[in-house]
């Protein structure tokens, strides 16, 4: 029996899915929105824009100025009446300023890193170490002071007031610690206190050895102002003869303690004298003494 014919297979259907068709209406909205969100998005980075570029300005302008502080800094600095030098926990000088140089007579780049000690007089290098020991160990905003001698320009004998404040206090192994230094030179100032006591040498001898009493007494006041008495500051060995006293015995007592009954005597003529501001002179019999003296007043300031 001839075979029949074969049927040809049936192609299987695919299915596609339809696409969806976007409205134009809908379409025109989503890229309306889109857009608007662009242009939000170009507003913010144009206003992101102009804050970094104020910024950035503002920054420049700051630092501009930090410049010109630090140039008037500088120049405060270096020209500053005292010398000032920045000091490590081991005396050397990190920093100083060109008074600093000029005072000790040295340039600039030699002074710098160098030990302090190294201008200082051999006999005062131990207030160096003593003054360095006393920074370490202050507690923070610490004033430190002390003075010493140094050599200045051409060997001049300088005498210098060394201030520093001091840094909270560091770990014991730190070289960190800095301490800002002047130097004030009071050469000058101690001269002046060396006459000055050279000068009262000399008084304090001359009125020792004076064959006239001299006596001076401070004036002793009420509460409304008026002369009450007066106190024995000093009196020198021919007052002290004539009383027959001693220092201790007198000095630092009111008259009345000395001489009884003396204050209502000569309170009058204490009075006229310090009125007229004027020196006073007169002769009156001293009966506690037996002496007839002529006295003369001269009044100073309370004395």
């Amino acid at each position: 029996m001839p075979n029949a014919p074969r049927s040809l297979p049936r192609s299987r259907a695919r299915h596609h899915p339809r696409r969806r068709t976007v409205p134009p209406a809908v379409q025109a909205t989503r890229i309306a929105a889109l857009e608007a969100e662009v242009q939000e998005l170009r507003e913010l980075l144009a206003l992101e824009r102009a804050n970094y570029e104020a910024d950035h300005e503002a920054v420049v302008e700051a630092q501009r100025e930090l410049e010109l502080s630090r140039e008037r800094y500088g120049d405060l600095y270096d020209c500053a009446p005292v010398g000032y030098v920045l000091l490590d926990r081991n005396g050397f000088i990190r920093e100083e300023n060109l008074t600093a140089a000029r005072m000790l007579g040295v340039p600039r780049e030699r002074l710098h890193n160098s030990l302090l000690s190294h201008y200082v007089v051999r006999e005062d290098r131990r207030k160096v170490l003593q003054h360095l020991a006393r920074c370490r160990a202050g507690s923070r905003d610490e004033v430190v002071t002390g003075e010493l001698r140094m050599t200045g320009a051409g060997g001049r004998l300088l005498s210098i007031m060394l201030t520093t404040r001091t840094q909270p206090r560091l770990p014991a192994p730190s070289a960190a610690a800095r301490f800002h230094t002047s130097l004030v030179d009071i050469t000058a100032r101690k001269q002046s206190e060396e006459a000055l006591r050279e000068s009262e040498a000399k008084y304090r001898i001359l009125f020792e050895n004076m064959a006239e009493q001299v006596h001076f007494w401070q004036l002793i006041r009420d509460e409304a102002g008026r002369i009450k008495t007066w106190r024995l500051v000093d009196a020198n060995q021919a007052t002290l003869k004539s009383w027959g006293r001693t220092r201790g015995e007198t000095i630092g007592r009111t008259a009345d303690e000395i001489f009884p009954g003396a204050t209502r005597r000569f309170l009058p003529i204490v009075r006229r004298i310090f009125r007229e501001a004027w020196p006073h002179s007169w002769e009156m019999y001293l009966p506690d003494l037996g002496q007839h003296l002529r006295m003369t007043s001269v009044p100073i300031g309370e004395h």
